[in-house]
């Protein structure tokens, strides 16, 4: 009868035993379950890391938080061909796994990201490269769409912070859409370089929009921000507010430089938007190419510092285009600008600027491709005057170029604040018309010049000329008067317009634009300054003494 309540004593104690023993590991578990979890995960995904031949992905620590449903990497370094990454930490929060079993859907509240540093370089490739390129990697890219799409649709983020900055998303995943508000993003270490490896991508649907962009330069020299960007697969890319500027004074700007000649820009440009584009395959292409690009601006200030003397020969426009990195091609760029002011400060002499207005500019074959013509096509409004420029810069082995220009109805008050600043020259004249056709190379140019003005005035301050040399010469033109100037062009007793030819040959060390205006000042010195024989001079000095000498009696005679 005894051994009844024994045996059932004897079952409590192991039942209590076996409870507690359960209780102790349930809570040694429990308190052990993210160090058990975190070594798993580490482990499985250093494994599959290790698999992964097309990228690598390297990081010191994995740390998972149970409790409050976070998940961390420290310390993460990521390259893939020519793209290097580096992150000192990447944080997701609140990972919720009743929620993550129920809706079968990975909802994170953010991912955070610190410290980030990102290097990239492009190549550029033989088109039969690139060919065999894209049949690879297109059937690759198609293969781990299927794959990974379904994935995709599964994973939410509401807010993404890159450096301490926020970016405020939609749902990605699904059609990718995304949203970025307020964003300062500054990669640190973003530069070019050269890499023998090859870009692989999965090209997916996008539907991109973004406000509030802001970059800077390496070297804090220059910004480019935008109120908005927005595009979408295989659609334009339109850009609202963008704004490029120096952010230094215009006359430190080329000091920083090394005391160089620099040219200082300001440009707003409201709206710009490009025709279809797949930037996807863009980036893979390493190149450049659109139909069309249209932007439609608030202003441009550009102002050229040439102070100082540069260090080598300046080159052509050509040079600088193929001087770009990757094949571009542009059918066509059309600027349209209500106000273009440009500004010169030569190394004597004080500042001079022109403003033009409503400029419509149009680029035509905007190329780097060797043996290309590229046609630039330039309507401005200078006071009440109109002008138009058509120049085409030749990709070739000599840079040969034309320019041929009309200007009319312009008025010569409207160059003093050019002329007088720089050179104390005075103009006064209606220029009704000028027509003027040149061709050139890297070493000269020429061509045919022909102004159609009347009532020209000139007068030359010399205590406002900066070079002695031209100020001793200007003495003469002051002197003289009408005598030194033809005061219009048809000129006495002719009815067809003066024309002569033109010639100049290149400084190579000042830019294109000094090139052009040397040989347009040849053509307007022909056409205005007369040759005075000597006889003539003589005569007319002689006339100027007897002037003086009446004036000078004249007022003696008022005194007495």
């Amino acid at each position: 009868m005894k051994t009844k309540p024994r045996r059932k004593y004897k079952f409590l104690i192991i039942l209590a035993v076996f409870l507690g023993c359960l209780a102790l590991s349930v809570l040694w578990l429990w308190s052990n379950a993210d160090r058990l979890l975190t070594g798993y995960a580490d482990a499985h995904l250093k494994s599959l890391l290790a698999k992964s031949g097309s990228f690598s992905l390297t990081y010191s620590k994995l740390d998972l938080n149970l409790a409050t449903g976070k998940v961390s990497l420290s310390d993460i370094e990521f390259s893939k061909d020519s793209i290097k990454a580096s992150a000192s930490k990447v944080e997701t929060g609140s990972i919720h796994p009743k929620q993550v079993w129920k809706t079968r859907q990975l909802l994170l509240d953010y991912i955070s990201v610190e410290g980030l540093r990102i290097k990239a370089g492009l190549e550029r490739k033989a088109k039969a490269d690139t060919l065999a390129a894209d049949s690879v990697s297109a059937a690759s890219s198609g293969n781990k769409l299927a794959g990974i799409r379904k994935y995709l649709d599964t994973i939410g983020v509401r807010r993404v912070i890159v450096n301490g900055q926020e970016l405020s998303c939609h749902r990605i995943g699904g059609k990718m859409k995304a949203e970025i508000g307020q964003i300062r993003v500054k990669f640190y270490d973003l530069g070019y370089g050269v890499s023998s490896g090859r870009f692989t991508y999965c090209d997916s649907l996008y539907d991109l929009n973004m406000t509030g962009l802001a970059f800077n330069s390496a070297n804090g020299l220059f910004a480019l921000s935008a109120d908005t960007l927005s595009t979408c697969n295989s659609g334009g890319v339109s850009i609202a507010g963008l704004h490029a500027r120096n952010t230094v004074g215009k006359r430190q700007l080329s000091g920083l430089k090394g005391k160089v000649p620099v040219t200082w820009s300001d440009l707003q440009i409201k709206k710009l938007h490009t025709s279809r584009i797949n930037l996807v395959r863009t980036v893979k292409a390493k190149k450049i190419e659109l139909d069309s690009v249209f932007a439609s601006g608030k202003q441009i200030t550009l102002f050229r510092d040439v102070r100082h003397q540069p260090k080598s020969a300046l080159k052509m426009p050509q040079d600088a285009l193929e001087a770009i990195p990757i094949p571009l091609h542009i059918g066509r760029l059309e600027l349209q600008i209500p106000y273009l002011t440009m500004e010169n400060q030569p190394a004597k002499g004080g500042t001079g600027s022109l403003t033009l207005n409503d400029v419509n500019a149009v680029l035509s074959n905007f190329t780097n491709e060797p043996g290309s013509t590229v046609s630039v096509r330039v309507k401005p409004h200078l006071g009440k005057g109109r002008g138009e420029l058509h120049l085409k810069l030749n990709l070739d082995k000599n840079r040969t170029f034309s320019v041929s220009t009309t200007i009319s109805n312009v008025k010569g008050s409207d160059l003093k604040p050019l002329l007088y600043p720089m050179f104390g020259v005075l103009v006064d004249a209606d220029i009704k018309k000028l027509n003027a056709s040149v061709t050139g190379n890297r070493n000269s140019a020429s061509g045919s010049f022909c102004m159609q003005y009347s009532d020209l005035q000139v007068k030359v301050d010399n205590e406002k000329m900066p070079y002695q040399k031209v100020a001793d010469k200007a003495k003469l033109i002051n002197r003289f008067a009408g005598a030194a100037i033809h005061k219009q062009n048809p000129r006495k007793n002719q009815t067809e317009p003066y024309s002569c030819t033109v010639y100049a040959k290149r400084d190579p060390m000042k830019n294109f634009g000094a090139y052009m205006a040397a040989v347009f000042l040849d053509g307007a010195k022909k056409t205005v300054l007369r040759d005075l024989p000597y006889k003539e001079v003589g005569k007319i000095m002689s006339g100027a003494k007897k002037k003086k000498q009446d004036l000078l009696d004249k007022i003696k005679r008022k005194k007495e």
